[in-house]
């Protein structure tokens, strides 16, 4: 029960910067944590297994997370985009906040399952324009080519 929570995400959505006030935030908040182990356990893991199976060419596979086994999940060439790119901003990061995150991320369990696979199979241009427009399908049950209207 959360009668609020349309108005509060109206006014986060509608935020701009020269209307905040306050101080900025430094460095990564100590209550994130349980967050990134939730991510370790489960998220991170079903990227890895989706990975897999778009490395395949699998369009359904099967992942076990916190003792639940999940079958028939579909495979998501937008779910290697989205592993991609948290690994772009990591990498991203200044030296000294990538040392920290670094340690975050190896504290709470997300940092071997962000970079267990090494190559992913991303399609030649496949980040274009994404996450609001593809030129394929993302989803991989019906795995085909989305035509452009040329005309």
């Amino acid at each position: 029960q959360a009668p609020a929570v349309l108005q509060w995400v109206t006014r986060l959505w509608n935020t701009r910067l020269d209307t905040v006030q306050g101080e900025w935030q430094t460095g990564i908040p100590c209550d994130l944590s349980a967050l990134l182990e939730h991510m370790g356990r489960g998220y991170l893991p079903y990227l890895s297994a989706n990975v897999e199976a778009v490395r395949v060419g699998r369009k359904r596979f099967t992942v076990e997370i916190d003792g639940i086994r999940y079958e028939g999940a579909r495979y998501s060439r937008y779910r290697v985009w989205c592993l991609q790119q948290l690994r772009d901003h990591f990498e991203a990061l200044p030296a000294d906040a990538k040392t920290d995150a670094e340690a975050l991320l190896k504290s709470t369990g997300c940092w071997e399952p962000l970079w267990r696979d090494r190559d992913l199979p991303l399609l030649e241009g496949q980040e274009q324009g994404l996450p609001f427009r593809a030129d394929t399908k993302m989803v991989g049950v019906h795995d085909t080519l989305l035509r452009r209207n040329t005309k």
